[in-house]
């Protein structure tokens, strides 16, 4: 086998365990409807709640480790914009380390679970919910 396969089967299975992971988590995690959130939105709320601190790196390979081409940085930042705006209604907000990465506050993310529940039940991915 050549190293051009090896590399090829190489980025074929990172591709295939990023899906596993998204399908896993589609099937294990409630992000609520009513929030409106997209699946990126929902994935990365869902790092969020179940860490205390969510690094640049974790989140742009959980969100786009299984794409070919690579994602400019900005597309992230703007889904933790908009995540921002759609979670201030609920009193919840995402700090920002420069550079670094993103937390929500332990105490805010006891209070969103001993209201809404556990994670499993904050979290649903979008397109279960929206169908798309």
């Amino acid at each position: 086998m050549s190293l051009e396969e090896i590399e090829s089967l190489r980025r074929e299975n990172r591709r295939l365990k990023a899906q596993l992971d998204k399908i896993h988590q589609a099937g294990s995690l409630h992000v609520g409807y009513r929030l409106g959130l997209t699946t990126t939105e929902s994935v990365f709320f869902s790092m969020l709640m179940q860490h205390d601190f969510v690094s640049r790196t974790a989140a742009y390979d959980r969100l786009y480790g299984d794409r070919d081409e690579p994602v400019q940085d900005t597309a992230l930042d703007a889904h933790v914009v908009n995540l921002r705006r759609k979670l201030a209604s609920r009193h919840v907000e995402i700090h920002t380390i420069y550079g670094e990465g993103w937390y929500i506050d332990a105490g805010v993310r006891h209070k969103i679970l001993s209201r809404w529940g556990n994670v499993d039940d904050i979290v649903e991915a979008g397109r279960t919910i929206r169908g798309g």
